[in-house]
């Protein structure tokens, strides 16, 4: 009994001690990879495509699919993934039966080291593949250590839904030189569990106290409404709340609601007790006058808070190359509107920039406070016209009038 008690002691002890020593040896002062993320339009049009193919409203429970991805866009999305948590970049090393992914973080200035390195190396099994072998800066963690772990926090994962997902989920992951391939059995129920897993209680009835205003607002009148009409409401009730919260967290919430309700979408998707919610009556959202720009507006400030900046201005891109082939054309003030919302949505969910978004959203709002005037640029153009006056994407001309938006967006004193 002593002896277990002594064997406590020295654990209780010695475990800050080896806490230290581990994020010592796992921080280094140099890069292991230095790629920059990029995404282009073409890039998330494939992304796009892949999701349509396996979307869940066509997928029947039990009903077996297979979906390849290619080793450029396994790349990409590895290095996204970096990007987001960590500002970093990856590499992805694909041979037939096994990977190596190389990635570095960037971690905030310290005086141990600026970079978190990882370099681990999977291989394909008849079911998951298992990871050989793991290294975090310089200290190695043994192959079957990693696996044990990866295999309690899957259960953990399991047993914390509440649902009773099927454990053959996803049958097998084959490893080529060209890519990867996963066979996956669909199961309704990971639909709600992706849902409640997003959005916790707590979160659900932030999002259900900002829809109640919404409500309020929108229930006062009728026909068309500013969009700096509703988000002046939204954030002054996120000044309240944030006496008690956090700034970036209730500007998140804000943004949630007013971006469901500018483009139709409904919240239960992504919050399943909505259902229960206060319905808004519809009205037309604008923003300058235009109904599209309110959109582009709000569902770029959404993009922006999941995934940066990188990732919506890939978006509003694609959306205008594909209008150009079609539909409403090309318009670079369509771009700007999507810019506009992309920088509003990260100053206003910034920790360091929340608090100040906040006040200044909330005491006074105007339209010339978060987007630029726009009439003069040029919209509408087919695919061939675009051609013909800019010389396609990334372009000189293109990148010239990219730049003048990023400048007339950067001046507005809301986002300096």
């Amino acid at each position: 009994m002593r002896f277990l008690l002594k064997l406590v002691l020295y654990l209780i002890v010695l475990l800050p001690f080896a806490l230290v020593a581990a994020a010592y040896f796992a921080v280094e002062k140099t890069a292991l990879i230095e790629t920059q993320v990029k995404l282009t339009s073409t890039e998330i049009g494939r992304a796009k495509a892949i999701l349509n193919r396996h979307d869940p409203r066509d997928l029947r429970d039990g009903e077996v699919r297979t979906v390849t991805i290619r080793k450029r866009d396994l790349d990409l999305a590895v290095n996204y993934f970096v990007y987001l948590i960590g500002r970093g970049g990856a590499a992805v090393e694909l041979h037939d039966g096994s990977v190596k992914v190389q990635a570095t973080a960037r971690l905030p200035k310290n005086p141990v080291g600026e970079y978190l390195n990882v370099e681990t190396g999977w291989s394909e099994t008849s079911d998951l593949p298992k990871v050989d072998h793991l290294r975090i800066g310089r200290l190695t963690v043994p192959g079957w250590l990693a696996n044990q772990v990866l295999a309690l926090t899957i259960k953990g994962l399991y047993n914390r839904t509440g649902h009773n997902l099927r454990s053959d989920l996803i049958r097998q992951v084959a490893i080529k030189s060209s890519g990867l391939s996963v066979t996956y059995e669909w199961d309704s129920q990971l639909t709600d569990v992706v849902r409640t897993s997003l959005v916790s209680a707590q979160d659900q009835d932030r999002l259900a106290i900002y829809n109640q205003r919404l409500v309020e607002v929108v229930s006062s009148g009728r026909g068309p409404i500013k969009m700096v009409d509703i988000l002046q409401p939204l954030f002054q009730l996120g000044e309240e709340q944030s006496k008690s919260s956090d700034s970036a967290t209730e500007n998140r919430a804000a943004i949630i609601v007013l971006t469901a309700y500018v483009d139709g979408l409904d919240l239960q998707r992504l919050a399943p007790q909505a259902g229960s919610w206060p319905k808004a009556p519809k009205r037309e959202v604008r923003l300058r006058g235009r109904r599209d720009f309110a959109q582009h507006f709000m569902i770029s400030a959404s993009l922006s808070m999941a995934g940066g900046n990188v990732f919506s201005d890939a978006v509003g891109l694609l959306k205008e190359i594909e209008d150009s082939r079609g539909g409403s054309g090309f318009s670079f003030n369509d771009l700007c509107a999507d810019k506009a919302g992309t920088r509003f949505g990260e100053r206003a969910t910034a920790f360091t920039r929340a608090s100040e978004v906040q006040t200044r959203a909330a005491r006074s709002l105007t339209e010339s406070d978060v987007m630029p005037k726009v009439s003069d640029l040029p919209e509408h153009m087919s695919e061939a016209e675009f051609e013909r006056r800019f010389g396609g994407v990334d372009s000189p001309r293109y990148n010239a009038m990219i730049a003048e938006i990023d400048r007339r967006v950067e001046r507005l004193p809301l986002y300096r």
